[in-house]
């Protein structure tokens, strides 16, 4: 089996276009992940130091996770952006 071949063959065997944005995707959705990941352990931290089983969240962690959300919503405007057909605007 030639590997070098294999995308255009299965393309063409599934009559399906390849998706010039598998790369964008698959950063947006491990991107996500990651941040989901860091907000699920910053809720759990702050339910503990409620409960007393553990101290509070640091400013320090906070306002990290803060500038990752930040960023993230910049990259995420940038992406629908470039994603949106000209002429177009915005809802907000």
């Amino acid at each position: 089996m030639n590997l070098a071949t294999m995308p255009s063959e299965v393309t063409t065997m599934t009559n399906v276009p390849s998706d010039p944005d598998w790369h964008d995707d698959s950063v947006l959705l491990a991107e996500l992940a990651a941040l989901n990941q860091r907000i699920a352990r910053y809720v759990t931290r702050m339910l503990d130091a409620d409960a007393k089983r553990s101290q509070p969240v640091s400013p320090t962690d906070e306002a990290a996770l803060g500038r990752a959300l930040r960023e993230f919503g910049e990259w995420l405007g940038e992406r629908a952006q470039r994603a949106r057909p000209s002429g177009t605007t915005t809802g907000a």
